[in-house]
């Protein structure tokens, strides 16, 4: 199948793109509160960390997969606030049917990961324990 494209502007937010403005969270939830609270940032101004957040909650995956993938092409050990490689991670954990939709998707994170693993020796000691712990778990979670 293949991947089905959303043209979009990056200069709008993902209460604009997908018409649902969720107003404010009312949860002490750290995660909801940030979910809800980055729904209304410009999809340009993500940084990894965001991206990750979203991506881990399966939030605005048609807008946002991309944005990590194309971050991902550049730097496949791409770092949020965990990690080495913590949003690929992420982007492996995707719902298992977003990547049947979306076949082509889910061949550039098969590359990606192969990408990562070959960068993974250019990680010190410590680093090369923790990422290669995660991706092997993510990498089973993404072939289930």
């Amino acid at each position: 199948m293949e991947r089905k494209t959303v043209k979009f502007s990056e200069s709008k937010t993902l209460t604009e793109l997908e018409k649902d403005d969720w107003g404010d969270s009312k949860s002490d939830s750290y995660i909801e509160q940030n979910c809800y609270s980055l729904r209304k940032k410009k999809i340009r101004e993500f940084d990894v960390e965001d991206l990750r957040i979203m991506i881990n909650q399966d939030i605005g995956l048609p807008y946002l997969l991309p944005k990590a993938l194309q971050m991902l092409e550049e730097d496949p050990l791409a770092e949020g606030m965990h990690y080495k490689g913590d949003l690929l991670c992420s982007v492996l954990r995707v719902n298992s049917e977003f990547y049947k939709s979306n076949n082509d998707y889910k061949v550039q994170v098969e590359a990606l990961v192969k990408n990562a693993i070959r960068n993974m020796k250019s990680l010190d000691e410590i680093d090369l324990e923790v990422t290669k712990e995660a991706l092997d778990e993510a990498v089973e979670y993404f072939k289930r």
